[in-house]
Order: C-alpha cells, then structure tokens, then sequence
C-alpha cells in the first residue's frame, strides 16, 4: 500500500495504554468477542502449472439474436438488463437471478449443484498485474473454507485468469471453473460449477461459453465502481453492510479486539471494522478518547480531524487526513453495551475521490439487526 499498514499488536497496545489511564473500579472478567464470519486465510493460493490460457470474450456489437455455432448452448440469446453483456446460456437452463453487475443461471431441472454466474464490473481504472491477482484472489478466497475444497489448477497470463478447483456441494464433489477477463476498467467473470461426474460437459460448455459472450464496455462503466456485493456481518451480529466481492478480506482477533479488513484490489483504499469488548462500559467521552488514540497512535501519527458530527443514530462520525500518509479517512465510532464498534472507510488522496461514492452506497446499506 501506498501508506503504513499496522499489526494487530500495535492495534493491542493502543487500547491497553489507553485503558490503562482510565480509572474504574472492580471490572469483569473480559470476555473475547467470536467472530461471525469463519477466518480467511490470508495468503493467497499458490500457483500451481499453468493451463493453456482460454481466450477472453470480446466486446459485443449490437446485441443480435444469432445463433452461436456451438450445440451446448441455448437457441435464445439472454441480455443483461443493464445492457452489460449477451450471451446464450447452456440449453435447458434459465435465469435464476439477477442483479446491477451479475445474472445467476441454474438447469431448468435444478440439481441443486449445477450454476453458471456471469459477472461484469467497473473498476474505474485499469488495474496493473499485480491489482489484477489481488481481484481474482478475493473472489476464489470465498471457495477457501468450503467442505473439500482443493485448488485443482491455476493460469495467469496478462489481463486474464482461469482458476479450477473442486468442493463437496450438496452431498458430492463439484468443480467450479472460473475466467477473469479484463479489458481497461472493465472486468468480466465467467464461473461454471458442475458435479465433478459432468467434467467433460462442463469444459465444454466453459469454451462455448467464453466464445460466445459479448459486453458492452460503454455500459459497464457506466456503472458504480465494484457494484457486485456481498454481505458482512459483524461479531455478535453488532452491524450487516455490503461490501465489494473484489475486494480481498482480512481477519485477525487478539484477546478483545477483532479487527476485519477488506482492501481494494489497487491496495490503495479498505475498509476496517474493529470491535473491541473487555467486559467494560465506556462513556461517550471515553469512547472518543480510545477512537483518537487508535487514529493517531495507529493509523497515523499526524492525523488531523477535519470535520467531527453526531449522527442520529447516537454514533460519531469523524473526518481526517494524514499529509504524512497522504490519507484521507472517515471514521465512524459509537458503543453498545460493553461493545466498542470502529468502522474506518480510507484512501489515498489520489484516489478518494474516485472510491468515495462507493463508501456512501456501503454506507447506505449498513444496517442494525
């Protein structure tokens, strides 16, 4: 990253230390706070020998109702209803759901295994090869904690990628082939999962399928910067937001800290949750002061807050730039119980003003069970 990243311990020590200069009387024993999401190992897979490289789809002209030379594929041609690509779906399958960046396609006789996910998103600039891994490793680090999962194969050549692996779905082993194309700002994302039994089938369905599917450039960046969500939730089911598939996660826990991260695939902004619970009671007061300290004696040591405000939901929200760090951040903190919650949405100042409308839609979806 363009700026200095910490470790969780030096995350520990700004916390002790502040704690320490509160005075309170008898305190509980400290409880650790369980994580709702299961850990992310945080490196990513190796790679193993390359496959031949699949070539990428292309941009598509005027959708047209042709159809393709390929017998696996649908005589009926599917278009997004953003205009952001075409294609003709494997015959006999049909859309199962669709949303701003993707469209989801099972088997019309669902097998409760089958899926076909075309995915088409913006990333407001053209990532150089090493974004470009970070992207394609966020999205595959959400196969890592699956039953019997087993990196199969994986293939990186200059703007595209093909990733194979296999996992236990609904009672039998399946295998997920997935292509990740780029094209400037623009990347698209073909994931096939079939029963390992189907194998042949689905390579071949796969060739036709990247063969076959056409985007619309102009449509897909015209689009929200990394529109294509998931949904997080905090410990102890404190909070739920969207947050970007693309943008790779981090987990680390110690004593009564859990600290979540999810950076973009640039590594020039992320998003930081912490939650920190021992079991004590903080005021409004000495929430702020523990809030300062975590942002200047971690974050950065020249921060100043350019703008402080309340919000209606009792929470603060707090404004700041590093010169040092050349960051600008916005910290939002506020206590629940014993629970003290730290959400931070950061970037390079360089690049705020790219990222920032896509901190407010993440912040528009944040929500309080």
């Amino acid at each position: 990253m363009h700026y200095k990243r910490y470790l969780l311990a030096g995350l520990v020590l700004a916390l002790v230390s502040l704690a320490c200069s509160f005075s309170f009387g008898t305190q509980p024993t400290p409880t650790p706070v369980p994580p709702t999401a299961t850990p992310v190992p945080t490196q990513p897979p190796a790679t193993p020998t390359p496959l031949p490289p699949t070539s990428p789809p292309t941009p598509r002209p005027k959708p047209t109702a042709t159809k393709p030379n390929t017998i696996p594929l649908s005589n009926t041609l599917y278009v997004h209803p953003n205009g952001l690509f075409q294609l003709h779906p494997p015959k006999g399958w049909r859309v199962d759901n669709e949303g701003d960046a993707f469209t989801d396609f099972v088997p019309a006789r669902d097998d409760k295994v089958s899926d076909l996910v075309i995915v088409a998103i913006n990333t407001g600039t053209t990532l150089d090869a090493a974004s470009f891994k970070r992207l394609v490793d966020a999205y595959e680090q959400a196969y890592e904690d699956k039953d019997g999962y087993r990196l199969l194969d994986r293939t990186n050549i200059d703007g595209a990628a093909k990733v194979i692996k296999e996992y236990t779905c609904n009672g039998q082993t399946c295998v997920s082939t997935a292509g990740y194309y780029q094209d400037g700002p623009v990347v698209i994302i073909i994931d096939l999962l079939q029963p390992k039994a189907k194998a042949k089938t689905a390579a071949a369905y796969f060739k036709a399928l990247t063969k076959d599917l056409r985007y619309d450039t102009d449509s897909i960046t015209a689009q929200p910067l990394y529109n294509d969500y998931w949904t997080y939730t905090a410990p102890n089911n404190l909070f739920t937001m969207q947050v970007p598939m693309a943008w790779y996660y981090l987990y680390q826990q110690d004593k009564d800290i859990v600290l979540e991260e999810f950076q973009s695939p640039d590594n020039k902004a992320y998003i930081e949750s912490i939650v920190y619970d021992d079991g004590t009671t903080y005021s409004k007061t000495e929430a702020g002061k523990i809030t300062l300290n975590i942002l200047r004696e971690v974050y950065a040591k020249d921060l100043k807050i350019t703008d402080d405000q309340v919000q209606p939901d009792g929470s603060e929200r707090l404004t700041w730039h590093s010169k040092a760090q050349g960051t600008t951040g916005t910290t939002f903190f506020e206590t629940r119980g014993t629970s003290f919650l730290l959400l931070s949405m950061v970037a390079t100042d360089d690049t705020y003003d790219m990222y920032l409308d896509l901190f407010n839609n993440i912040l528009d979806s944040y929500d309080i069970p």
